[in-house]
């Protein structure tokens, strides 16, 4: 067959299989619409490993040749059901406690501008201040609890920590537990007899904010180790399109592990905050700890 004919073939199939595929998302609207009025969960894991065990049987039965037609087709449908879930998610308003959080996030600073800094005036401190915030004179302290207890009681609308010899998920951490989100993100570049080096600071806020220009955000969440949980959380990132860019993993007592996951994407964007959302539903630890802009000083 000439490779025109085969292509032609190809589109034939192709255009059949998003009329069923589009007809296989009607009925799962319409079982998110059951399971809604009957209580029911969305994630049924029996259900979905009946569904792609019996696609893969269904697969290999028809690979006569020996190439791998069950696990491609094993493949596929992990992206089909994973898509499925997420519409169903979507459908039963998932994640209302995070969505409230995520409509309520402002996209503006607060003026005029309290601000106070862990470190000492003329040193990276005051430089990674003025990268955001150039016209206000800042307060400084000389410890980072100093800079939390300000800006949760009133006293600072903003908190510039430093970030010192810890990993940066210890400081996400620290900034989270007392009930804060990290708004910027400051890398200033110091000149040393020894070395060039950076100073790394992250601005704190009490409520989280996603300025216009805030093209990171940063979570947490765990996982069983079971196989495919981490392949098929990160499927849903790619699904929407979102650049993964950093991913820290740390395993705790009972052998859960926690990541740290960093991507690009805004959170004010309406697919961002569903899956997120949907996320939060599914998953065990999840906090969002921001979503902000990598400021780089020179």
């Amino acid at each position: 067959m000439e490779l025109a004919n085969i292509r032609r073939e190809i589109d034939r199939i192709d255009a059949e299989l998003v009329r069923l595929l589009c007809e296989r998302l009607d009925y799962s609207r319409q079982s998110a619409t059951y399971k809604k009025e009957h209580g029911l969960n969305v994630f049924f894991e029996d259900r979905e490993r009946e569904v792609l065990e019996a696609v893969t049987a269904e697969a290999d039965a028809r690979d006569k040749d020996g190439y791998g037609y069950g696990i491609a087709n094993r493949l596929i449908y992990s992206t089909v059901v994973e898509v499925s879930r997420s519409l169903q998610y979507k459908m039963l308003g998932a994640g209302q406690e995070l969505r409230d959080i995520l409509d309520k996030a402002e996209n503006h600073w607060v003026t005029p501008t309290r601000l106070i800094c862990h470190g000492v005036r003329g040193t990276s401190s005051d430089d990674a201040a003025k990268a955001i915030f150039p016209d206000v004179e800042p307060t400084f302290v000389n410890r980072r609890n100093d800079v939390i207890h300000a800006v949760k009681n009133g006293q600072a609308d903003y908190g510039l920590l430093a970030v010192r010899d810890e990993p940066f998920y210890s400081v996400l951490e620290y900034v989270a537990a007392s009930g804060c989100y990290v708004a910027a993100r400051i890398h200033v570049k110091e000149d040393s007899i020894i070395k060039n080096s950076v100073a790394q600071f992250v601005l704190v806020t009490p409520e989280l904010l996603s300025m216009p220009d805030a093209n990171h955000t940063i979570l947490r969440f765990s996982l069983p180790r079971s196989s495919g949980a981490l392949y098929h959380t990160l499927g849903r990132f790619a699904l929407e399109g979102l650049n993964l860019r950093t991913l820290h993993t740390r395993t705790l007592e009972n052998e859960e592990c926690v990541f740290y996951l960093g991507f690009d994407g805004n959170i004010k964007n309406p697919r961002t905050a569903d899956l997120l959302c949907a996320l939060s539903e599914q998953l065990h630890q999840v906090a969002l700890f921001g979503n902000y802009h990598e400021y780089v000083i020179r």
